[in-house]
């Protein structure tokens, strides 16, 4: 797969359009420079050698395309397509979006992973309140370097929301890692509705385990 160096470049020349943390226009730059940071991080390590993420090994194969092996091991994903025709979305590779999705992982890992973000265990103090840095986006929540804040009537959560045809996929942790939902749907359209329609069953599932607690 071609990296993005061309493309942030581009960007680079571009004037500033507000300091750091202050408006969200530069956020929308996140995907090709999600995607760069990979492409750096790969020519780091070297293709096909084993990059340490999250305290997991994982092979990192620069783009790699999904073969029908690969397929075999991983949840089936479906859709619909025009007029409501059932779609096999399973061998779509997610590696067309670099970094952005290039990564099979399980609802315990993505959970440990948050946990251990949250709790300060992969990042200094620093990078940690960066990434927590929020500006408004006008969707209902807050966006940071990575990280997404939602107010919820039972409290703040932090985490992430990521979708494909076929997949779906929610995680949100209170902001010490103790109350977290973590869902993933292979299911779907990629659309923003399915999107909130997920989000909304996470949200009710939080506030439940606040509830049960208190």
């Amino acid at each position: 797969m071609r990296c993005f160096g061309e493309s942030l470049e581009r960007i680079g020349g571009k004037p500033v359009l507000s300091g750091p943390g202050a408006r969200l226009d530069q956020l929308g730059q996140r995907p090709i420079v999600d995607r760069y940071s990979g492409c750096s991080l790969a020519r780091l390590a070297g293709c096909g050698q084993r990059l340490l993420v999250a305290a997991h090994a994982v092979e990192q194969d620069c783009g790699y395309p999904l073969c029908s092996s690969d397929a075999g091991s991983l949840a089936p994903g479906g859709g619909a397509g025009p007029g409501g025709t059932p779609l096999d979305f399973t061998g779509l590779s997610p590696s067309w979006a670099w970094a952005t999705g290039n990564m099979v992982s399980t609802v315990d890992d993505v959970a440990r992973f948050h946990r251990a973000l949250l709790r300060g265990r992969l990042l200094p103090p620093g990078l940690l309140r960066a990434m927590q840095t929020t500006v408004h986006t006008g969707s209902g929540f807050r966006y940071g370097l990575g990280l997404v804040s939602i107010e919820l009537p039972c409290g703040t959560f932090w985490g992430h929301e990521g979708g494909l045809p076929g997949y779906e996929n929610w995680a949100l942790s209170s902001s010490d890692g103790e109350d977290q939902v973590v869902m993933m749907v292979n299911a779907g359209d990629g659309s923003s509705d399915y999107a909130q329609l997920v989000g909304e069953r996470v949200f009710t599932a939080l506030c439940g385990i606040r509830s049960a607690a208190s």
